[in-house]
């Protein structure tokens, strides 16, 4: 997705509801929205890709433009080792952990050497962290992507019924997903109207389909149901390749599967931070 859901604008104060952005800045936070490569709205997002690109070179090279307009703002000299807060969701939060523990977000030593002081103050990881164990139906989907990329030779997903009009292959797909059995309270605002197109069921049902059930109906409201098509996009089948293999090690892994990030000495090294998690009680994601 993009980061167009934390700036909904169908989220009024006024009915009591805010979203994220603007209730951080009622708090007093400068808040800074990220557009990796992954964005829904970046072209990026067709490429092939994996969670260690972004970790490695997206995540570090934000942080770095935040602080360096930071350090121009209070006229602070270049060199001086500034700190950020942030916020990571969902593949956000994957590719921020791998960032954090792989040492990519720390200043170097006097002498060159890393780590050094940390470039965060705190982070929040929401929905992924460090550690996941997926779901019964996130499991049954893990070969899912593996076989669109390799025997298919599909790049990504179209998550978005919206984007353009669907080829023979997602139609299939779609019926497919449409016929895959709903839990009690789970149904589309839209679902049961026939006699005018709805791409936001659809596009539910894709992202229900090809990842796992990713929204709790019951409280979300109609007007963000329906702007499911703007919210969400291309799901990338490399980093969903990825992402089964962490699914796979129920920890953050490379894209080869080794656990080269969640290492006892990294967790000493790297995280000494404060740390908050954020995970919802009936996320059907993650157990």
């Amino acid at each position: 997705q993009s980061t167009r859901p934390f700036v909904a604008e169908e989220l009024k104060p006024e009915n009591g509801d805010d979203n994220l952005a603007t209730w951080l800045y009622r708090q007093g936070f400068d808040v800074w929205l990220f557009e990796y490569r992954t964005s829904a709205i970046l072209e990026s997002s067709k490429l092939p890709c994996t969670l260690d690109d972004i970790a490695a070179n997206d995540v570090p090279a934000a942080v770095d433009r935040v602080l360096d307009c930071l350090r121009l703002e209070k006229k602070l000299a270049q060199a001086t080792p500034a700190q950020i807060y942030a916020f990571g969701h969902c593949v956000g939060g994957a590719s921020l952990a791998m960032s954090l523990l792989g040492g990519y977000l720390q200043y170097p030593n006097s002498d060159g050497s890393k780590p050094g002081y940390g470039k965060l103050a705190g982070v929040v990881f929401s929905q992924i962290q460090m550690y996941l164990v997926g779901s019964a139906s996130a499991q049954t989907r893990m070969g899912l992507s593996a076989l669109a990329r390799d025997a298919l030779g599909i790049e990504y997903f179209r998550l978005s019924a919206a984007e353009r009009q669907a080829t023979p292959f997602e139609s299939l797909l779609d019926r497919l997903f449409a016929s895959l059995p709903m839990e009690p309270g789970q149904e589309c605002p839209h679902e049961r109207f026939r006699f005018q197109p709805h791409p936001d069921t659809c596009t539910c049902k894709r992202m229900t389909g090809i990842v796992s059930r990713l929204i709790h109906h019951p409280r979300i409201l109609t007007q963000t149901h329906e702007r499911l098509p703007l919210y969400y996009g291309r799901a990338n089948t490399s980093l969903l390749v990825h992402g089964s293999r962490c699914v796979e090690h129920e920890r953050l892994v490379n894209a080869d599967g080794q656990n080269v990030y969640v290492t006892e000495d990294n967790i000493r090294r790297h995280l000494d931070l404060p740390i908050a998690l954020l995970h919802g009680d009936q996320n059907a994601l993650f157990a």
